[in-house]
């Protein structure tokens, strides 16, 4: 049948719908032989991979823990250390599957390597050693702290008219002393301020200058003050397609394990771990984009929020209008 449809002039390399795996993708997830004897011998590329997850032959086979077929299409030339674009790795596919005590020396014969990642993110470092960014992680006090102070939940420093939702003022989500921010290249004057009504999912971020009173109106998520932004971190882009890099294209490769060099969960500056197609706001001011991640927030981890399924909040700001900052989430 295959080799009818072939001679008839179907694709032998055709993404299938809505999946996204070739015939010799099925072929190899089955342990046809000779079906991956004839595909091959029409043209199908070895290690062309599923679209969207990049799932190749090789590792379809391994999943399946058909060894007739691992070893047929090592002999064939398959590599034997590729990445899928969730980032996992030929031995590490061997290594989950139920036949690992046979498939694991069968790659290693045939140049599998364990350290294939790690070899990888240690060379992607070095390439993106000018995207390199400080991320400052919040280490946290059950107290309210100064008005004018970093803090998760609780209630604002007093300034002026707080922003209001359907049911009244905002509970406000965080609030950080730009002045204190440990890079000081990023230091400036006033209170970051992110609001956020989950139910209504209305919020709003601002920077304002500090007063030494609370605004104790309205709801209050717990207090957790932040003493300090003292753990410091290296962080890299989190997609290749970021629009604020600036270091060219990534391989495939490359973009499946970048997201090892990013740092989820709360963070101050750093990249965007995003969940989602990048992002950036227009400035209000300029038009620019709004590219500098200011903050990033993960839902639950220190205030009770609800940003979607596993959601992630950005404040991002202008790099040339400072002063302007836009607040967004994205879920899964």
């Amino acid at each position: 049948a295959v080799r009818a449809l072939l001679s008839m002039g179907a694709k032998v390399d055709a993404y299938d719908k809505p999946i996204g795996r070739t015939p010799l993708i099925w072929a190899a997830a089955r342990n046809r032989i000779a079906t991956m004897q004839v595909l091959v011998a029409a043209g199908a590329k070895l290690d062309k991979g599923s679209k969207g997850d990049r799932v190749p032959p090789l590792h379809a086979a391994i999943e399946g823990g058909h060894l007739e077929a691992v070893a047929w299409l090592l002999r064939r030339g398959a590599k034997p250390n590729m990445i899928e674009a969730d980032g996992t790795t030929t031995m590490q596919a061997a290594q989950e599957s139920a036949a690992a005590a046979e498939l694991v020396p069968l790659l290693e014969a045939a140049g599998g390597r364990a350290d294939a990642k790690k070899t990888l993110l240690k060379e992607l470092k070095a390439k993106l050693k000018k995207e390199k960014r400080k991320a400052f992680l919040p280490s946290v006090e059950r107290a309210e702290g100064p008005a004018a102070g970093s803090r998760f939940g609780g209630y604002p420093s007093a300034t002026g008219a707080r922003p209001e939702g359907p049911e009244g003022p905002l509970p406000l989500v965080v609030q950080v002393d730009l002045s204190t921010h440990p890079d000081k290249k990023a230091a400036q004057e006033g209170l970051l301020q992110l609001f956020w009504d989950s139910s209504a999912r209305v919020g709003e971020a601002r920077i304002v200058a500090g007063s030494g009173e609370l605004d104790s109106r309205g709801p209050a998520f717990p207090a957790l003050e932040i003493v300090a932004w003292g753990r410091v971190k290296s962080d890299f882009p989190s997609l290749g397609e970021d629009p604020a890099r600036s270091a060219g294209v990534l391989s495939d490769d490359e973009s499946a394990v970048l997201r090892d060099l990013n740092l989820g969960g709360d963070k101050l500056g750093g990249w965007p771990d995003w969940l989602q197609d990048p992002i950036y706001p227009s400035c209000p001011t300029c038009s620019g984009a709004m590219s500098q991640l200011v903050l990033q927030l993960e839902a639950g981890r220190h205030v009770a929020i609800d940003l979607g399924d596993a959601g992630v909040g950005y404040v991002v700001q202008c790099p040339a209008h400072r002063e302007r900052v836009a607040f967004f989430s994205q879920c899964y």
